[in-house]
């Protein structure tokens, strides 16, 4: 159940995937996530947040529950009613059932078995008989040719992915390779790109795929609306500690003047000191105040909209805190204890990351569907600040001794914990890190409360 609601993945070099997926019904969730013993990261105050969110790159989907989009054939067949009507509410049912159809077959595709794929193939060739597909209106006839681009890719490559797949049958990868070539051969006379051998054209294919994706996908589209409050608390609190530094530097200097009058030595020693203090005071007393702050209220909140109708779908608040954890929570802490039992149970530098769903009860559009929330961390500033070493490493070959470099990895244990009416799903991982990226990953571990 973990997997499906909540994902940590290294993607590349420099960047790590985490991706929440709230099902329908599900109002409240709040995710934590503990870099544990980030020795370079844990350090820097209030500039570490403003760099968290600065390599923070986003993406929210909404889309139609599992149990909905399950009958193909009805969506067949409300494509298939409405496609001749060019304006009005037929319009809007007919570009959902297309887009409900158009995930519908890419999740068939990419699960390796023939049943599936077979399934897949065999509502593509329901779209493919639409009736009197030349006669419909231009939006209508253009947004089935994009799809069908998406659908031919797909299932081509899900033909693929099942031959290489080990768990099925020679009997069930013949009638995969029969299909394979039947999906070639009708992607070709519709005119549509399928594979390509450069990897210039490769390039060109997934631009056109995503181009494609976000024509069909337009009732699902969504936009970000920002609350702006946090920014200016955040302001507040910042004028604040400058006030009470300029007080201490003030009250010092009246203090002085009436011991020692104007214009005299000890006047001028006090007042400089007091002026260097002061900056120190505000420095400190800003990066104290706002981690105080921000460990119980959100740094950033937006709103997740619907593009075309501005229905409220979900508010997202978030926060990031720079701190020392004396202690875990309990679930955490076994989750820890898996994937690097080396770490000390006390005083451990750690990055938090905190995040909360709520979802708006008065859309109801937003009741009725799944939000996947994906957030790709870039941590190639932070990776880059440790120092390059190197091992040597020798070898004997077949007639002479052989050297090479082995790079020194340390390891930052992150565990994230989501928790969803009351009950808490937990996936941690190691991972092994240097100077040039991420390695690898060394433990992964995953529970459910």
């Amino acid at each position: 159940m973990s997997k499906e609601l909540l994902s940590i993945t290294p993607v590349g070099r420099y960047h790590l995937n985490i991706q929440v997926r709230l099902p329908p019904g599900v109002y409240d969730a709040k995710l934590r996530c503990y870099f544990l013993k980030p020795v370079t990261a844990a350090e820097g105050g209030d500039a570490i947040r403003d760099e968290f969110f600065t390599n923070l790159l986003e993406e929210h989907r909404i889309g139609v529950s599992a149990e909905e989009v399950v009958d193909g054939n009805h969506l067949i067949d409300q494509i298939n009613r409405t496609a001749m009507i060019s304006t009005g509410h037929g319009v809007i049912v007919f570009k959902h059932a297309l887009a409900n159809l158009t995930r519908h077959v890419t999740d068939l595709s990419r699960h390796p078995s023939w049943k599936r794929l077979k399934e897949a193939n065999k509502l593509l060739s329901s779209l493919n008989k639409i009736d009197n597909f030349h006669r419909l209106a231009r939006m209508q006839r253009r947004r089935i040719e994009l799809a069908n681009q998406i659908l031919y890719f797909e299932i081509h490559q899900g033909a693929l992915r099942t031959i290489q797949s080990t768990k099925c049958s020679a009997n069930e990868i013949e009638k995969v390779k029969r299909l394979l070539e039947q999906v070639k051969r009708n992607a070709e006379q519709g005119g549509y790109r399928i594979s390509a051998n450069k990897v210039k054209g490769r390039e060109r294919l997934f631009k056109r795929l995503q181009a494609a994706r976000k024509v069909v996908d337009s009732p699902y589209k969504t936009k970000v609306v920002i609350d702006n409050s946090p920014a200016y608390v955040q302001q507040v609190l910042i004028g604040l500690s400058a006030a009470l530094a300029m007080a201490f530097a003030t009250g010092i200097a009246f203090a002085t003047q009436q011991a020692f009058g104007n214009f005299t030595t000890p006047f001028f020693f006090a007042l400089v000191v007091s002026y260097i203090l002061k900056d120190r005071i505000k420095e400190v007393g800003r990066g104290y105040l706002l981690n105080k702050y921000f460990g119980h209220f959100s740094q950033r909140i937006k709103e997740l909209q619907l593009a075309k109708t501005d229905d409220p779908l979900v508010t997202i608040a978030e926060a990031v805190q720079s701190k020392t954890v004396t202690k875990l929570p309990r679930i955490l802490t076994e989750c820890v204890k898996h994937i690097y039992p080396l770490l000390e149970s006390n005083n451990n530098p750690v990055l938090l990351y905190r995040r909360s769903y709520r979802r708006h009860t008065a859309s109801i559009e937003g009741e009725r569907r799944y939000i996947r929330d994906r957030l790709t961390l870039n941590l190639s500033r932070r990776l880059r600040l440790y120092a390059d070493q190197m091992w040597p490493y020798l070898t004997m070959g077949d007639d002479e001794v052989e050297e090479s470099e082995v790079h020194r990895t340390r390891a930052i244990p992150v565990a994230a914990l989501l928790t969803i009416d009351g009950k808490s799903h937990v996936q941690g991982l190691t991972l092994s890190v240097s100077r040039v990226g991420i390695h690898r990953v060394e433990q992964n571990y995953i529970m459910d409360e």
